[in-house]
């Protein structure tokens, strides 16, 4: 079967669809994780196939650090961005 696993964000919720996916390898099942480009080596390493999704996050959140810590409408002003 081919799988897609769609994610987006930090390792806190990337690396746990990259154990399901590494699972669904393991059992035979062709699997694509779709995520930020952070984490392709580790998704390569893992033989799961690996699409870039939307922005690197370490730089988003090195970039916009002060506004995450002031929050408000700073803050929803940058994440539309």
């Amino acid at each position: 079967m081919k799988v897609a696993i769609v994610t987006e964000g930090t390792r806190g919720d990337v690396y746990p669809m990259l154990a399901l996916g590494t699972s669904l390898v393991s059992a035979g099942h062709r699997v694509r994780l779709y995520a930020p480009p952070d984490f392709e080596s580790a998704a390569r390493s893992s033989e799961v196939e690996f699409q870039a999704l939307g922005m690197n996050i370490r730089a988003f959140l090195t970039e916009t650090a002060d506004v995450l810590h002031t929050g408000g409408l700073r803050l929803v002003t940058e994440m539309k961005r």
